[in-house]
């Protein structure tokens, strides 16, 4: 059994409500346990996980958050430099822990 942090950016409740479900679901699925945190936006997700990372309580992560496209460039900022923020930490955690993909048979 596997402890897993989940980090959302709680920007959309209602997606947010769904999402975080889906992903507790998941993970009781198999026999995981988990904790939820909370942050502000999407661009704080990183900085949380890379805590996290150093905190050495978790075997894996679950980012959520909603970046929805609008008139503006904005979504394109905020969802490229999330994306490259979660990916930053994660590629260079080398801990004694191993990253797995969980497959169904």
């Amino acid at each position: 059994m596997a402890k897993f942090l989940i980090v959302e950016a709680r920007f959309y409740d209602h997606l947010n409500d769904m999402l975080i479900e889906g992903a507790t679901d998941a993970l009781k699925a198999v026999g995981h346990e988990h904790e939820v945190i909370t942050v502000p936006g999407a661009l704080e997700i990183p900085g949380a996980i890379s805590l996290a990372i150093d905190s050495d309580l978790y075997d894996g992560f679950v980012a959520i958050g909603v970046v929805i496209r609008g008139e503006t460039y904005h979504f394109e900022i905020v969802a490229g430099e999330s994306a490259r923020g979660i990916m930053a930490p994660v590629d260079g955690w080398r801990g004694d822990r191993q990253w797995y993909h969980h497959r169904r048979e």
